[in-house]
């Protein structure tokens, strides 16, 4: 069998290209525990800014943590 993600196979897909439409997030509390909640969103946004958040990744984030009222 194949994992298709987004009409992607896994097995050929860049790595990079498969960052900008999934991510995975561990659930070690020691990891994150310090990060404060955007901060930790905002990492989602890594494949899209490579670590320098824009305005535009800002809103976004912002807009992801109220739709989850956090």
């Amino acid at each position: 069998g194949r994992i298709i993600v987004d009409g992607l196979p896994v097995d050929t897909t860049p790595s990079r290209q498969l960052a900008r439409i999934m991510a995975i997030l561990r659930q070690d509390p020691g990891v994150a525990s310090r990060l404060r909640v955007a901060e930790l969103v905002g990492f989602g946004r890594f494949p899209h800014n490579r670590g320098r958040l824009t305005e535009k990744d800002r809103e976004i984030v912002a807009a992801s943590l109220e739709q989850f009222d956090l």
